[in-house]
C-alpha cells in the first residue's frame, strides 16, 4: 500500500477547463466581460486551451454595446487556435453586434453563416439580424430578411 501511495500524484489544487468554463458561464450570466476575458488569458497563461463551450461564454459576456468588437473578434482567436466557430458562435457574435448596434458586422456574420455548410444560420440568427436592422433603422433591410426567413 505504501508503495503505491507513493506513485499516485497529489491531487491538483488547480483549475481545470471544466472549472474555467464555469466560472466564464458565471461571468457571462453576471453581466461581467472584462473578468471573463481575463479568466480566459489565465486559463491560457495556466497552459489550458479553451474550446468552443469557452468562446460562447465569453463572446456571450461580450455581448454589450461597448464590448462588441471584442465578441466578434473571438471568432478569429478561435480560428487562429484551430476551431471552427459553430452557429451558437456566430449567434453570440451576431447578438454582441445588435446590442452594439452594428447592423452591417451582424449582416456580414449572417452572410458568411449563409455560406456555412458547418455553421448555418437558425431562426436564432436571422431574428438577430432583423433586431440589429431595427436598432439602427434599417426597416428594409429588416423586412427583405424576415422575406428570406419565410422562404426558408
Amino acid at each position: 500500500l505504501g508503495e503505491m501511495a507513493e506513485r499516485v500524484p497529489p491531487p491538483r489544487n488547480t483549475p481545470d477547463a471544466h472549472s474555467y468554463g464555469a466560472a466564464l458561464s458565471a461571468c457571462e450570466r453576471g453581466g461581467q466581460p472584462d473578468e471573463a476575458l481575463r479568466l480566459l488569458e489565465r486559463m491560457r497563461s495556466e497552459g489550458l486551451r479553451p474550446g468552443l463551450v469557452h468562446y460562447h461564454a465569453v463572446m456571450r459576456a461580450c455581448a454589450t454595446p461597448a464590448h462588441w468588437p471584442i465578441a466578434a473578434s473571438m471568432l478569429q482567436d478561435a480560428r487562429d487556435e484551430g476551431i471552427e466557430p459553430d452557429t451558437v458562435a456566430l449567434n453570440a457574435a451576431l447578438a454582441a453586434c445588435e446590442r452594439g448596434g452594428q447592423s452591417d458586422e451582424a449582416l456580414l456574420l449572417l452572410s458568411e453563416m449563409e455560406a456555412s455548410p458547418s455553421a448555418p444560420p437558425d431562426r436564432i440568427s436571422y431574428n438577430t439580424a432583423i433586431a440589429a436592422c431595427s436598432r439602427c433603422g434599417e426597416w428594409r433591410t429588416a423586412l427583405r430578411l424576415l422575406g428570406e426567413r419565410a422562404e426558408r
